[in-house]
């Protein structure tokens, strides 16, 4: 079984599950927790990740590996007449990672043409060991920019998101999306991520590709062997519940403040 890591809260559910089944060895047991997930989104009628053998292709070739989904729950966490504001859940499955990086130091997400705001709900480590901001992603990491509808993460800890790693990484945003501007269409969306070396410095491809943004999977689903709750400790489900609203858009301008 892959080594329990407290990085990845979902990981851990899923292998919980599997358990019972006797898998040996790293790899196999994270390639029985991903064939879990995908029954599960499958169920749900969602869109495929991008990255599997045989599956949807990463179009520009850079995923290195590496599994990846992108969603969102279609309940607002709160709206006003001009901005809604979602739960965005980016996973990275490294099972097949390639790229000999020692770390995954920067994400990031586009699912609107602009973004008013952005703020991290969970990560790997914890919220509080990332900062978030508008922007994209270049070989330097997270780029400030309030205008091309990027929302990243970037690491403060480089003992998180750290790899080989058997098994799925996530992020947790809320996004503050311009009503009506959320980009549903298949390979509408957009994903970056930048994995890093021992020394911090970017290792192989820039991962940039259009992913269709798909609905969070519900409970009841055959993710119920995976997780209760949608994979998500009762701490961050207090901290959905406490996401900002329409009346409390502050921490949107605090936590997207250009990266220092």
């Amino acid at each position: 079984m892959p080594r329990p890591d407290a990085n990845s809260h979902f990981n851990l559910q899923v292998r919980d599950c599997l358990r019972p089944k006797e898998v040996e060895g790293a790899l196999e047991a994270g390639s029985q927790c991903y064939c879990a997930l995908v029954d599960c989104l499958g169920s749900s009628g969602a869109a495929d990740p991008i990255g599997v053998p045989g599956g949807p292709a990463c179009e520009n070739d850079s995923c290195q590996g590496s599994i990846y989904w992108l969603e969102y729950d279609p309940t607002p966490l709160g709206s006003d007449a001009d901005s809604t504001q979602y739960e965005i859940v980016l996973r990275i499955d490294t099972t097949a990672y390639t790229g000999g990086g020692s770390n995954i130091d920067d994400v990031a997400f586009k699912v609107s043409p602009n973004l008013d705001g952005v703020a991290l709900l969970d990560a790997p480590g914890g919220a509080g060991d990332w900062s978030a901001m508008l922007g994209g992603i270049n070989a330097s990491g997270c780029d400030a920019n309030a205008s091309n509808g990027f929302g990243c993460t970037t690491s403060n800890d480089d003992s998180n998101a750290t790899l080989p790693f058997a098994g799925i990484y996530e992020w947790r945003f809320v996004a503050d999306v311009p009503t009506g501007t959320l980009l549903t269409d298949p390979f509408a969306a957009s994903i970056k991520a930048r994995y890093v070396d021992g020394d911090g410095e970017k290792i192989g491809a820039l991962v940039s590709e259009p992913i269709t943004l798909q609905v969070i999977p519900e409970p009841g689903t055959a993710c119920c062997c995976c997780s209760d709750s949608r994979g998500f400790p009762e701490s961050v489900r207090r901290a959905v519940s406490a996401a900002p609203s329409p009346s409390r858009k502050a921490p949107f301008a605090e936590r997207a403040a250009p990266f220092p």
